[in-house]
Parts: C-alpha cells; sequence; structure tokens
C-alpha cells in the first residue's frame, strides 16, 4: 500500500452541512463523486507543472487548502514543530491528520479552465521516466514499459491527468465544492 490522493465532489447544497459536522464521514457520506489517485498524484503534479501550469495552480487543484475549521486551522497556521513542546506538537498532528479543506465553486471553475489548458499531449510529453526517477518523484518507479495494465508509465500517467480533467469539468459544470481530507 502505497501513499493516496482523494478528491471529493461535494453539492453546494450539502455545504453547511459538511461544515457543522466538520467530520471526514460527512464528506464521504455526502460526496456526488470522487477520484483517487494511488501512488501517482506527485508524479501528476511534477507533469502538470513541467507542461506549463504554475505551482500555485497544481497546489490548488491537487492539495485544496481553504480549512473547513477556518478558526482551528488559524492556530496552527504558523506552527513550529522543532520549537514545540511534545503535546503542542502532537495536538498539531493530530489536527493536520483530521484537517478537511476545500475549494469553492467559482475557483472549481478557474481550475477547470486551468486544466483544460493542457493538452494530452503536452502533459504526455513532458513525462519522461528517467527525470521523474532522477528527481525522486514517489513513487521513483517510473518506467517506458507501454504494456497494458502497466503503471507508472506514460500511457498510466496521462489516463490519470484525463481522470482530474473530468473530475474538474464534472465539479464545475454541477456547481460543486472540491474538498480535500489528506493523503493516505
Amino acid at each position: 500500500m502505497g501513499m493516496s490522493l482523494v478528491l471529493f465532489r461535494i453539492a453546494a447544497t450539502h455545504f453547511v452541512e459538511i461544515k457543522a459536522e466538520n467530520k471526514p464521514e460527512a464528506v464521504i457520506a455526502l460526496a456526488t463523486g470522487s477520484v483517487s489517485f494511488d501512488k501517482t498524484f506527485h508524479g501528476l503534479e511534477y507533469l502538470l507543472v513541467k507542461a506549463g501550469l504554475p505551482q500555485a495552480t497544481v497546489n490548488t487543484l491537487l492539495y485544496p487548502n481553504t480549512a473547513l475549521d477556518e478558526e482551528k486551522a488559524a492556530q496552527f497556521a504558523d506552527f513550529d514543530f522543532e520549537n514545540a513542546d511534545e503535546d503542542a506538537v502532537m495536538r498539531a498532528v493530530d489536527y493536520f491528520d483530521e484537517a478537511i479543506s476545500y475549494i469553492a465553486p467559482v475557483e472549481v471553475t478557474a481550475m477547470c479552465q486551468a486544466l483544460a489548458s493542457v493538452t494530452a499531449e503536452q502533459f504526455g510529453a513532458a513525462y519522461s521516466s528517467r527525470e521523474l526517477n532522477e528527481a525522486g518523484i514517489y513513487p521513483e518507479n517510473w518506467h517506458d514499459n507501454e504494456a497494458p495494465n502497466n503503471a507508472f508509465n506514460r500511457t498510466d500517467t496521462v489516463a490519470e491527468f484525463l481522470h482530474l480533467q473530468q473530475f474538474y469539468q464534472q465539479a464545475s459544470k454541477a456547481g460543486d465544492y472540491v474538498f480535500f481530507l489528506g493523503i493516505a
């Protein structure tokens, strides 16, 4: 099992309920759709930037950062892990493990437009297994074997990019929020 990133689509009509509950289970239960990237999201991030999207845009696409609990997020915004006592560090770790963040529908549309500015051909042309591995991009198992059902190659990575595009197109069209529960 490796690291996975999952994004969830949430209808605007459910936002107030999710904000009140502030629990990952509410996001999962009320999601109108989701997209999961098992071990490939660091590669997506790297290649989206290489294909021309600004790092800040890519960060918003993959790691929405508007905190659902703004008050609690403010407590940990500038947390100094190096100089904090052990109890404070444990509280911060607990917060970050359970923090829920999102992007609002207007920003979802902007992210959809940003993704649409990159074609599958441009994204695929940015792929270099050697470069990804040399840069230490997780899972550091990128290769050029294009056999069917073979992960971590150009074909698989372009397919992941197209899933991300489709997810944002659907969210934008529906006026949905996009939620992020962290990396598992």
